[in-house]
């Protein structure tokens, strides 16, 4: 299988963060007997991250794996872009939600307002 990762974020483009995602789902997808065949970062901009996906396509990419700019934060645009690239509707997954909630109680902490974004799903 040929896989491609997209990396989504303006701090990796500008150099203020390091991009260990994309090394370590390097090393995961060749332990499944898969390779990689282009990884690709794009800005937080909706168009970017359009151009990225169509880019990644018309590579020969069977699989696009997306990293960065799903984080909880009210400007995030990647949830939205994807679901309209891809004409999708999307809805809100209780039981990820739930999932999310337990694994902050675990550590002592309450899941924030703002991650609840990270529970929408398409459908």
């Amino acid at each position: 299988m040929k896989v491609a990762i997209l990396t989504i974020g303006n701090e990796i483009l500008s150099g203020d963060t390091i991009n260990t995602n994309s090394n370590f789902i390097c090393k995961e997808i060749s332990l499944q007997s898969c390779s990689v065949i282009c990884e690709l970062t794009v800005a937080d901009q909706s168009d970017d991250i359009c151009q990225g996906i169509d880019f990644l396509v018309n590579a020969g990419a069977n699989l696009i794996l997306s990293t960065g700019g799903l984080g909880p934060t009210s400007d995030d645009i990647t949830r939205k872009t994807i679901f309209k690239y891809f004409n999708t509707e999307y809805e809100f997954d209780t039981k990820y939600y739930s999932y999310l909630e337990n694994r902050f109680n675990q550590m002592g902490r309450v899941l924030p307002e703002s991650n609840k974004g990270q529970a929408y799903v398409p459908i």
